[in-house]
């Protein structure tokens, strides 16, 4: 089997440490989500796919090598488990859906297993508003989940405004638990700060890299009025006497 790696969080179906089994055991059955990971032995050929479908099984996005999320609302798990290409399944576990560098327990970028970041809860979130993305499955309508966010972040509906999948907010740490508990919720990602940069135009012109480690200094540089070569230049005019007085 392989490590499943989602939202920046990792998990390896593999692992019998208690701390592991905590943060995701194997549900009995899948009563409470509509929403499973399934990870095969290989690709998934056309067939595999048909007989999933065929059980009720919605593809909706291959996250990790030979794994993939799905929409599942029967209940039955083990008609998954046992198909002979399945190495593993299990319902989609709130761990994965909350990104560590939001909660502090990791850099941006960085990744966390799934048992490390059960234990987040548990060290104490703090009060401070973060700026985020809740991002829902794709067979979820936003607007449809518009006053149970509004809710939970303690909001009025109508200051929330969602987007195709997903809506973005200001919530204080301490809520984004509740957040990921809804079994809507695909992920919850810090909302991406837009700035402008210059390195692309440096490049473009051929310009030396600015920062002190390159060693350039920060000195201006004119770019207009540029000088015109003498084969661009207007050519002298030709003067026509029109009177006696000359041009």
């Amino acid at each position: 089997m392989n490590r499943i790696k989602i939202n920046g969080v990792t998990f390896d179906p593999r692992e019998t440490g208690a701390v592991a089994l905590a943060a995701a055991p194997m549900a009995p059955d899948a009563t409470r989500s509509n929403y499973i990971l399934i990870q095969a032995n290989a690709p998934l050929s056309t067939a595999q796919r048909r007989e999933l479908e065929d059980k009720s099984v919605r593809i909706q996005e291959h996250v990790s090598e030979n794994t993939y999320l799905c929409g599942y609302k029967p209940a039955d798990l083990n008609a998954i488990r046992n198909l002979p290409y399945v190495a593993w399944a299990n319902v989609y576990h709130h761990g994965f859906k909350i990104a560590p560098w939001l909660t502090g327990a990791a850099s941006v970028g960085e990744t966390r297993s799934l048992a490390e970041m059960s234990l987040v809860p548990v060290r104490g979130m703090s009060r401070n508003p973060e700026a985020v993305d809740i991002v829902f499955h794709s067979d979820v309508d936003p607007n449809a989940m518009r006053e149970k966010i509004a809710a939970l972040a303690g909001l009025a509906p109508e200051d929330l405004n969602p987007g195709r999948h997903k809506i973005r907010l200001t919530v204080p740490e301490k809520a984004l638990p509740a957040l990921a508990a809804l079994d809507e919720v695909h992920h919850i990602e810090p909302t991406p700060e837009y700035k402008l940069m210059n390195n692309v135009a440096r490049g473009i012109l051929g310009l030396p890299d600015p920062t002190p480690a390159a060693g350039a200094l920060l000195a201006p540089v004119r770019l207009w009025p540029l000088p015109i070569p003498a084969s661009t230049r207007d050519p002298p005019r030709t003067c026509i006497p029109r009177s006696p007085a000359g041009c």
